[in-house]
């Protein structure tokens, strides 16, 4: 018989000594074990604190009023596209459209990088690396058309006709008319600031802040505002609307037929400092009245009545971006996500969509 040379309490100490290692090598398992499932925890908890967050900023005050389906539910259907940020590593931004009556999105194209989007029968106008291009919204392939290139810097469009503000190296300075076989002809010299286009004319705010009348063909022009410009302007069939930074920053407007200039408003609207040249990103004209973000009350909106003088605040939301498609006001507010309305006639606020948008127009 073989023999292992040991006491037979020798033996059982070793058992037992094996077994205490083996319990001890369990305990610390679990242990380990213990330590990674309270971790996994906390971080559940964590990301559940921040999903209901999350939760309750999508439903503050700003959100959908379901309280009032019926009168929501009745507001006309607009399309609104929009540039979105893209989550992808140093990745462009993102063109995408929906409607307002519905939840569904629809990616125009990805990574595109556009900016300065505007919307007409069915095209999508914008500038991409200082190109101006226009998109067709209404065909399979989103056919991506060049209008000009190189060095863009604004542009109009009203109805069928194009114009393109070009300002930089290899181009002449100035303001060009886009023909539809995307034939570029330079109508004004002049560096612009802004550009506003009608039936008859052509209006800018030059480099000295004066609103400057031209014809179409950019000739006869006629000067309507020296300096005194603290920010853009904006047009309906009759009056040139702007701010008046040499009258306290009160709202004006100018006659187009006379030339005849007056104010709008008796309080100021804009802070000093105010750069923005596009007029239509902070004000809007409709019914006769003008709607506009007012800097003196943490762009907050306000109404005046043209004529009247007085003012009126409708929305208590800090305010970036709004735009005016008949009676509905679309608005985007700082710090928050997504396009909002504002149903004029009924005085309704809803959520069009919950995006990330760094610019939107509206489409019927």
């Amino acid at each position: 018989m073989h023999s292992t040379g040991l006491h037979q309490e020798e033996v059982m100490t070793r058992k037992e000594y094996l077994r205490k290692k083996k319990k001890e090598k369990r305990k610390s398992k679990i242990s380990s074990i213990s330590k990674r499932t309270w971790f996994l925890a906390f971080f559940v908890l964590l990301v559940s604190c921040y999903v209901i967050y999350q939760y309750y900023i999508y439903n503050t005050k700003h959100r959908l009023k379901q309280t009032l389906p019926d009168e929501i539910s009745s507001m006309k259907d607009y399309k609104i596209y929009y540039v979105s940020e893209s989550y992808a590593y140093d990745a462009k931004n993102q063109l995408k459209s929906m409607s307002t009556t519905s939840n569904e999105k629809t990616t125009i194209d990805e990574g595109l990088g556009i900016s300065q989007i505007y919307v007409k029968n069915n095209y999508v106008y914008g500038i991409i690396d200082s190109n101006l291009v226009k998109i067709n919204t209404n065909g399979k392939n989103n056919e991506i058309i060049t209008l000009a290139e190189k060095n863009v810097r604004g542009y109009s469009v009203y109805k069928d006709e194009v114009y393109a503000y070009l300002r930089g190296d290899g181009v002449e300075t100035g303001l060009y008319s886009i023909n539809s076989k995307n034939d570029l002809s330079k109508i004004i010299s002049s560096e612009i600031l802004q550009i506003l286009v009608d039936k008859d004319n052509i209006y800018i705010v030059n480099k000295d802040k004066n609103i400057v009348k031209y014809d179409k063909d950019g000739k006869n022009e006629s000067l309507l505002a020296k300096g005194g410009m603290s920010a853009g302007i904006i047009q309906d069939e009759k009056n040139i609307y702007f701010v008046n930074i040499k009258d306290n920053n009160k709202l004006y407007k100018i006659d187009k037929s006379t030339g005849s200039m007056s104010a709008v408003t008796n309080t100021a609207t804009l802070t000093g400092g105010y750069v923005n040249m596009n007029g239509y990103s902070y004000m809007g004209v409709y019914d006769n009245s003008i709607y506009y973000i007012n800097t003196k009350d943490n762009n907050k909106l306000y109404k005046t009545e043209i004529g009247a003088k007085e003012d009126e605040k409708i929305l208590d939301d800090n305010i970036q971006i709004l735009e005016i498609i008949n009676g509905t006001i679309f608005y985007k507010v700082k710090g928050d996500i997504g396009v909002y309305r504002y149903d004029i006639s009924n005085k309704i606020s809803s959520q069009v969509t919950s995006a990330r948008v760094l610019e939107f127009k509206a489409e019927e």
